[in-house]
């Protein structure tokens, strides 16, 4: 209710500064997955975090310079404000920006690849792909990560194995989710 407020010091300062705030909260509807809904530009201010999200800037520059993937980690204790740094670099930095970010998430209660299935349902159902799947590849996903079938929002032929060898099918499974995962371009997938 800031736009409306009362008093003339707890409105936005410029007319530039409210639609900036109204183009912020338009590209994080069309990114809404339910993790990233955490994803808010009236939150209060990251403090003292200047040089770890200048780190995480940098490692972005480097993804669109370079057309390569980063892995980027954040470590440290619970509650020292990991998820709220990288939710303010994936806000500001990515889907304000129009890039893609999708999200993971796993606790004690998660069965070992969830995180996974998350992160390819948002991606298979938001149509992120430029090409379309294959079936063989959406196979190759499903042998590995059953649980995906129960969040994609289309009908799925049943995922069979082709082959008894596991670390043929391991190698497969990989190809699938690289090729799949690399598809929506630069992109971030944060996994918690």
């Amino acid at each position: 209710m800031r736009l409306l407020a009362k008093e003339r010091e707890e409105r936005y300062p410029s007319a530039g500064e409210a639609l900036k705030v109204f183009k912020s909260l338009q590209a994080r509807q069309n990114a809404i997955q339910s993790y990233l809904n955490l994803l808010d530009p009236e939150a209060k201010p990251l403090i003292g975090r200047d040089d770890e999200l200048r780190q995480l800037e940098t490692v972005w520059g480097q993804v669109q310079e370079s057309a390569k993937p980063r892995l980027a980690v954040l470590s440290g204790g619970v509650g020292i404000g990991k998820t709220r740094l990288a939710l303010e670099f994936i806000g500001g930095d990515i889907v304000d920006q129009g890039f893609v970010a999708v999200a993971g998430r796993s606790d004690e209660f998660n069965l070992p690849y969830d995180p996974f299935a998350e992160i390819f349902a948002t991606i298979l159902n938001r149509e992120l792909t430029r090409s379309v799947v294959s079936p063989d590849q959406l196979n190759q996903l499903l042998i590995q990560i059953p649980d995906l079938a129960r969040l994609l929002q289309f009908s799925l032929p049943s995922a069979q194995s082709q082959t008894h060898n596991a670390e043929q099918v391991h190698w497969q499974f990989f190809t699938a989710a690289l090729s799949i995962l690399t598809e929506p371009g630069p992109a971030v997938i944060f996994i918690e």
